[in-house]
């Protein structure tokens, strides 16, 4: 029985260097998805899995889920603790089988895994808290088991928590003005051709056998100020916007949010990075990951793929993830042609 591990959205394992990962081969799951992206303990969450092999998009009823419970101790490497690689146990909530999943957040992950502390066992000290990511925030462990070759594929959700360290008026600044994460979206994908037309893609793109194609995943632009109106409730934005925030609209790209500066105690902006994953059943992409950092403005990122030598159909599958954390993705079929 082989036992693979991959990790998705959380601290990633060492590649195999030999190995593209772009191309598809044996089945394998791509990408996990939270809807929401961010919840918090207690709230129900969809997860579904991009599970797919060298003929395209696999059915995914045979996909195990379960929520981890173990935090990862200061000695372990990685981005989860060893007890999550457990087939069960006490810490391994087993959630069911299927593409798609829906499960409450365990009430206690604040505690577990966020800024809360936890619970102090008997006759020992009171428990640390956990530390926070680099955008600040803090995310439980999901995890999917592949049904063919039991590869644990694990995600993340991120938790809905307060803050640690601030004063009351800092958190209370906090929770007025922090706006949940909004899941990035991909809108458009434009291909470059070897002629040097530049056309957007629909559900389907059709190259020369051997042709080199630069494929640009773009997603929306998001405000770099927040006016009443613009149609994002941004970090600015007053409550009393009802036209932006009631019901809450975000972006769907490149989001400014709140995040707590614990040198200086304050509340600071940033801007999410973006980070794009190339993969197809057939040809060679060069780069299989490309994304943009929280100063670069452009919205899109891209990569050169080099279409199969043979004619013949096949997929291709992009998975974009914001720098909180939250993943989407599409695919597209294409056709090589003599």
């Amino acid at each position: 029985m082989k036992r693979a591990l991959l990790l998705l959205g959380l601290a990633s394992c060492v590649p195999d260097l030999d190995v593209d990962e772009s191309v598809l081969g044996a089945p394998r799951i791509l990408a996990v998805r939270a809807t929401p992206a961010e919840a918090a303990p207690g709230e129900r969450v969809t997860l579904e899995v991009l599970y797919a092999d060298a003929t395209g998009r696999l059915p995914a009823d045979g996909v195990e889920w379960s929520v981890c419970t173990a935090r990862r101790s200061l000695a372990e490497l990685g981005g989860v603790s060893r007890d999550c690689l457990a087939w069960e146990g006490e810490d391994i909530l087993p959630l069911g089988f299927g593409g798609t999943v829906e499960t409450s957040l365990p009430r206690d992950a604040c505690r577990l895994f966020g800024p809360e502390p936890p619970p102090a066992e008997p006759g020992e000290p009171a428990g640390r808290v956990a530390e926070p990511d680099p955008s600040g925030g803090y995310a439980i462990p999901v995890r999917a088991v592949e049904p063919d070759d039991d590869a644990m594929v694990f995600g993340a959700v991120r938790l809905r928590c307060g803050l640690a360290g601030a004063t009351q008026a800092v958190s209370a600044d906090f929770r007025r003005r922090y706006r949940i994460n909004e899941a990035p979206e991909i809108d458009e994908i434009v291909a470059t051709f070897d002629d040097g037309r530049r056309e957007a893609i629909g559900e389907s793109l059709v190259v020369r056998a051997g042709e080199r194609v630069v494929l640009e995943a773009r997603w929306p632009a998001c405000p770099d100020s927040d006016v009443c109106g613009d149609g994002v409730c941004g970090v600015d934005d007053e409550a009393t916007c009802a036209e932006d925030c009631t019901p809450f609209r975000g972006c769907r790209g490149a989001e400014r949010y709140l995040r707590f500066d614990p040198e200086s105690g304050a509340l600071v902006t940033e801007r999410e990075a973006m980070r794009v994953r190339f993969v197809a059943t057939a040809g060679r992409f060069e780069t299989e990951r490309a994304g943009r950092e929280p100063a670069d403005p452009e919205r899109g990122a891209a990569s050169v793929w080099n279409a199969p030598t043979e004619p013949g159909p096949g997929t291709l599958f992009v998975v974009v993830r914001d720098g909180r954390g939250a993943t989407s993705f599409r695919s597209l079929s294409f056709r090589a042609e003599p």
